[in-house]
């Protein structure tokens, strides 16, 4: 999943669920932004995981990771 400079929008909530026992889920940004002060991450590496990123208008953070 890529994440557009466009979609950096202070307070803007993502939530992406994996439904595949075979596949990872792996979030980056576009440009110059970070996801908890990296460009990318492996979001999530379970099935039925989940994980929320909240922006701040200029990079986004994790709020809440499942990995169930």
């Amino acid at each position: 999943l890529t994440l557009s400079t466009y979609d950096c929008v202070a307070g803007r909530m993502i939530h992406v669920k994996n439904r595949d026992n075979a596949e990872y889920v792996y979030i980056q940004t576009e440009g110059s932004q970070t996801i908890d002060g990296s460009s990318s991450i492996q979001g999530i590496t379970t099935t039925r995981g989940a994980i929320t990123l909240v922006s701040d208008g200029a990079n986004w953070s994790i709020l809440n990771k499942y990995t169930g």
